[in-house]
């Protein structure tokens, strides 16, 4: 492929994502259990907008890594998880600590002694280790568990950008990180979590942890490196990864497509008959159902969908997801569950005020909190990279 850089101006669509994806979680998780199951069958598809912030991100790094290919920094992967650190850290730190003293540290049954909040946990949060732990990693932050998920991602990036280098490649690292997730999702279920397990809510744990874990997350994060790579050939005007039109490059590239025909045909016989499959159903329900609308929107960026405001949601997005429950637990301190019924009408209001108040909170800590912790995160890159090159020169002097 060319290494021509990919502007970020032509990804502003990227942004009202990120803002859709927001606003998609707090639709999920506004309160609705008095709608029918029909509406809230429907309404539950908005719990997509996770599939589709891991995407994104996974989509976004890898074109940060690629632009920034051109830049004389000394110490690239190590810049890479200083910004990283101070893009998640301060607004994550601030929100364990609300959560410290909003729900109080120990147990949080009598009935399941193993699910307390003591050191351990918290140490794990503050080291981003929590998503390891079943009992830990929705431990402290509400629905801060796919954070702890994604920073274990963010360890792998390096060395995926260096291996995972063609659109055949990406295809390939999709369907191995089916496998992958499906290999240990079965030893955990069938080997770990029953010698562990004291008791039913902390099985219930266990089964959120297969889909909350990086093992179980990765195939979405591939789906991200597979539209990175897509973009790319629709971008360099070709789908054989930049080598040539011949038919030898066409079948190469035609293997994993195949190979990924066979595993959903498969797939799809296997649900029929029993009740698993070889692909998880949060990939194929959301994470497969939102990828060709993040590619058709970069096709083409309608205004309907791209615009100042769903680009501002994305702007704050971040502060969007992590404080969204803060609203909501205090409106339902606040206002009365019912107070305009049990239908569609009190549903809506309360996502509306829902809505509103985490918009405006999220643009405090937006402000307040990440803006300053990615500042602080560059000044440290701008004071490493002066030391680098400072004893690069000091170094030069004395061997001449």
């Amino acid at each position: 492929m060319s290494e021509v850089a990919i502007k970020p101006k032509k990804y502003a669509y990227i942004d009202a994502l990120r803002g859709l994806a927001a606003s998609g979680i707090i639709v999920h998780h506004v309160p609705r259990l008095y709608l029918g199951k029909p509406i809230n069958a429907f309404l539950s598809m908005a719990a997509g907008g996770l599939p589709v912030f891991f995407m994104l991100s996974a989509l976004t790094l890898f074109i940060s890594f690629h632009n920034r290919k051109g830049d004389d920094e000394k110490r690239p992967v190590l810049n890479f998880f200083i910004r990283r650190f101070f893009r998640i850290a301060p607004l994550f730190y601030a929100l364990v600590l609300y959560f410290l003293w909003y729900d109080g540290f120990g147990q949080r049954t009598p009935n399941e002694p193993d699910l307390a909040v003591g050191f351990g946990a918290i140490l794990a949060n503050l080291t981003f280790t929590f998503g390891l732990h079943p009992y830990w990693i929705s431990s402290i932050v509400h629905n801060g568990w796919s954070i702890g998920t994604e920073m274990l991602f963010y360890v792998c990036i390096p060395l995926l950008y260096r291996t995972v280098t063609t659109l055949r490649k990406s295809l390939w690292f999709f369907i191995l990180s089916l496998f992958f997730g499906k290999v240990i999702t079965f030893i955990l279920a069938h080997f770990i979590a029953p010698r562990t397990a004291p008791g039913p809510l902390a099985t219930e744990f266990w089964a959120a942890f297969y889909y909350q874990s990086f093992s179980g997350q990765l195939p979405i994060f591939a789906l991200g490196i597979l539209l990175f790579f897509l973009i790319k050939a629709y971008e360099d005007k070709t789908l054989t990864d930049g080598i040539d039109d011949q038919p030898g490059s066409r079948r190469t590239l035609a293997r994993p497509i195949l190979a990924l025909f066979v595993l959903f045909y498969i797939n799809s016989a296997l649900q029929t008959f029993t009740t698993d499959g070889l692909v998880p159903k949060f990939v194929t329900d959301y994470a497969l159902l939102y990828m060709p609308f993040i590619f058709a929107l970069y096709l083409n960026p309608t205004k309907v969908l791209v615009n100042k405001m769903t680009m501002y949601l994305g702007k704050i997005s971040y502060s969007l997801y992590l404080t969204h429950a803060v609203v909501i637990f205090a409106i339902e301190k606040v206002i009365p569950g019912h107070i305009l019924g049990q239908g569609m009408l009190n549903y809506l209001f309360f996502l509306a005020v829902a809505f509103a108040l985490t918009v405006v909170l999220a643009t405090i800590t937006y402000h307040l909190i990440e803006k300053p912790g990615q500042e602080l995160g560059k000044k440290l890159i701008d004071k490493l990279e002066r030391r680098t090159v400072g004893a690069t020169e000091l170094a030069a002097s004395v061997n001449q």
